[in-house]
């Protein structure tokens, strides 16, 4: 629940009218919230994928992401295809590669808001590459659904 609290002063002194001031709403809670949320997306190996993320909460919180459920430590990555972590805190690759699978940019990601008042952590959102089979390109975009595939 988030509430807004607006206070009010009343200034007066014994020669003139009283005064009134309003501050701004001020929130009661400065606690990080996800305003938007990553979704899942498939991608071509060399493509640029960006991963939204949007918080907000005060003071302003820090974005981090997570690669499936441990952070994302693009230290270990190589330069050419590391992410970077955009102003507003979506994560942007150049570049999206396959590989061995602590390489592979293929995952599941989430981003994790955090100021003095918290943590708020996302929904999780899937990043597939699209894969080469017999000369069809199959999109896979859940266990579910299905995008589509090249020519028969």
């Amino acid at each position: 629940m988030h509430k807004t609290i607006i206070i009010i002063f009343v200034k007066t002194t014994s020669l003139s009218k009283p005064h009134v001031e309003c501050s701004r709403p001020v929130s009661d809670s400065g606690v990080p919230r996800i305003v938007h949320h990553p979704s899942d997306v498939v991608v071509r190996v060399g493509s640029p994928a960006t991963l939204s993320c949007r918080a907000e909460g005060n003071p302003e919180p820090t974005i981090q992401w997570l690669r499936n459920g441990q952070p994302l430590d693009t230290d270990k990555m190589d330069a050419q295809s590391q992410p970077i972590v955009l102003p507003e805190g979506s994560l942007f690759f150049f570049s999206v590669v396959p590989g061995r699978k602590s390489q592979s940019h293929e995952a599941v990601y989430a981003c994790v808001a955090r100021n003095s008042a918290g943590v708020a952590t996302s929904r999780n959102a899937s990043l597939h590459i699209a894969g080469l089979n017999h000369d069809k390109v199959w999109l896979i975009y859940s266990a579910f659904h299905w995008i589509g595939a090249g020519p028969d």
